[in-house]
C-alpha cells in the first residue's frame, strides 16, 4: 500500500498549501491590515472618537463608531484593527502647557512647533535667562486616589538642547512615594526608580520627525489622597538656564499598567470609550461550524492581565472557544455548559510584538499552536452550542488592547502539524 505523507495528503485537500497558506479554504477571513477596512458582517461600536496612527506615522481621530487601523509610526507598516478597553486621561489641557499646568522656572510658548498630528499646537519649554541653576518642570494634581497602576506619557521633542531629554514623575500629593523615569532624547536611553513604590517601566516610542513618545508606568502601592504628574526638563535635579529647549505635546495620565492611544484633553478629563467589535445572527452561522473548526489569529497586545484576542460565545461564559492570552501565556479555552473542556498554553509572547496563533476543536480532539511551536493538544471534552464572534475582547470585557492584524476560520479541524505551520 501506498504511504501518502501529511503534507502531500493536506496538499490534496487545501491546494494552496504549496505556497504555504491554505487561507483560501477557510469560510470567514478578516485580514484587516492589508484592506483596512471591516467586513460588512462585523457590528462595530465606540461611542466616543479615538485616535490612531495612518501610514504616514500622523496621528488622527476617528469619529464615533468609526474603527481604527493603526499603522507603526515609523515604518508606515500597518498593524491592523486596533481594540483599546475604555480609559480617561486624567491631566487637563494636554496639548496647551501653559494653561493649568503648573510652571516651575521654565517658560512655555505655546503652539510653537508642528505636533505628531501635522498641527501646529505643540508648546515649547525652556529655561528662562535668569542665571539660575534650579529645578525646572511642569506639574498637574490630579483628583485620583485608588491604589493602582498608573502611565504617565507625553510627546517630546528635541528644540536647542544638546543633552539629556526630560524626565517623567508621578508621586502622591505629599511627594512621599514616587515612581519616575529618565528619558535621553540623544542616546534613546531609559532609566526608572521608585520610592516607597515598587520600580517602575519607562519606555521610549519613536514617531516621525523627530519626535518621541516618552512613557512611564508604576503602581501606587500605598493609600494616598492625589497625585503629582510632572514633566521636568532635562533630568531630575538641577538644570542651568543655558541647557536649550524641549517641544512637548499630548501629555496623558491613564489608569493602567500600559499606554493606550493617546486621548485628547482641554478643561476637563476625557474617556475614549472601548471598541466593540462582533459578528452575530445569520453573519455568524453563515460561516460557524459547529461541531468542528479552526481559528486563527495574528495580533500583537500587552503581556498584562489577561487580553481576549478573539472568541466563540453565547453572550455568557458558561458556552464559549476562545483565543486569549494570560500574562505572558497564549492560550485556548473551551468551556461547555460552564465547566472546562480544554486549558491549552502554547508557549510565551513578547508585549508588543505581532505573534500567530491557532485552535482546532471537535469533540474529544482539541489542539493550540503558538508562533510555530508543536501543538499541544487534549483528546477529551465536548463543545459548547455558540451564536456569535468578538474580535479583540472575551464575554468578561477582557479587551485585546492592541492589533488584531488578521482573524481566519476554517469549518474544519486542521491537523496539528497545519496548525504549527500557519502559526510560523
Amino acid at each position: 500500500m501506498k504511504v501518502i505523507s501529511p503534507k502531500r495528503l493536506l496538499q490534496s485537500v487545501f491546494p494552496t498549501v504549496r505556497n504555504g497558506s491554505i487561507f483560501n479554504a477557510s469560510s470567514l477571513d478578516l485580514q484587516f491590515a492589508r484592506t483596512k477596512t471591516l467586513d460588512p458582517r462585523v457590528t462595530f461600536t465606540r461611542a466616543s472618537s479615538g485616535t490612531y496612527v495612518d501610514s504616514q506615522g500622523v496621528i488622527r481621530t476617528a469619529t464615533t463608531n468609526e474603527a481604527r487601523f493603526d499603522h507603526n509610526p515609523t515604518t508606515g507598516e500597518s498593524l491592523g484593527l486596533l481594540v483599546e478597553e475604555a480609559r480617561t486621561n486624567n491631566v487637563l489641557q494636554s496639548e496647551d502647557f501653559a494653561t493649568t499646568w503648573t510652571a516651575s522656572n521654565l517658560t512655555v510658548t505655546t503652539n510653537s512647533v508642528v505636533a505628531p498630528d501635522g498641527t501646529a499646537t505643540a508648546d515649547t519649554i525652556a529655561p528662562p535667562a535668569d542665571g539660575l541653576t534650579v529645578t525646572r518642570f511642569l506639574r498637574q494634581n490630579p483628583v485620583l486616589t485608588t491604589q493602582q497602576a498608573y502611565t504617565l506619557s507625553v510627546f517630546v521633542k528635541v528644540g536647542t538642547a544638546t543633552t539629556n531629554g526630560i524626565a517623567l514623575y508621578v508621586s502622591d500629593s505629599a511627594a512621599t512615594n514616587n515612581f519616575r523615569g529618565v528619558f535621553n532624547l540623544f542616546t534613546l536611553a531609559t532609566g526608572a526608580s521608585g520610592t516607597g513604590w515598587a520600580t517602575p517601566t519607562s519606555t521610549i516610542v519613536p514617531y516621525p520627525n523627530g519626535w518621541y513618545r516618552c512613557i512611564l508606568s508604576g503602581v501606587t502601592s500605598t493609600a494616598h489622597t492625589g497625585l503629582r504628574a510632572q514633566i521636568y526638563l532635562s533630568a531630575f535635579g538641577t538644570t542651568p538656564d543655558t541647557y536649550g529647549s524641549i517641544h512637548v505635546w499630548g501629555a496623558q495620565l491613564e489608569a493602567g499598567s500600559f499606554p493606550t492611544s493617546y486621548i485628547p484633553t482641554t478643561t476637563a478629563a476625557a474617556t475614549r470609550s472601548a471598541d466593540v467589535a462582533s459578528i452575530t445572527g445569520s453573519n455568524f452561522s453563515s460561516w460557524y461550524r459547529q461541531d468542528e473548526g479552526t481559528v486563527f489569529a495574528e495580533y500583537r497586545t500587552p503581556t498584562s492581565g489577561t487580553r481576549g484576542v478573539t472568541g466563540f460565545n453565547d453572550s455568557t461564559a458558561n458556552e464559549r472557544i476562545a483565543l486569549f492570552t494570560n500574562g505572558t501565556d497564549p492560550k485556548l479555552t473551551v468551556i461547555d455548559g460552564g465547566a472546562p473542556q480544554a486549558d491549552l498554553n502554547g508557549g510565551t509572547i513578547v508585549s508588543g510584538v505581532m505573534t500567530k496563533s491557532a485552535g482546532a476543536y471537535a469533540v474529544n480532539d482539541f489542539a493550540f499552536a503558538h508562533a510555530g511551536g508543536t501543538a499541544v493538544t487534549d483528546a477529551t471534552g465536548t463543545l459548547p452550542t455558540v451564536n456569535r464572534l468578538l474580535i479583540g475582547a472575551d464575554q468578561s470585557g477582557n479587551y485585546q488592547n492592541g492589533r488584531l492584524k488578521r482573524l481566519t476560520f476554517w469549518p474544519q479541524r486542521l491537523p496539528n502539524t497545519t496548525l504549527q505551520q500557519i502559526t510560523q
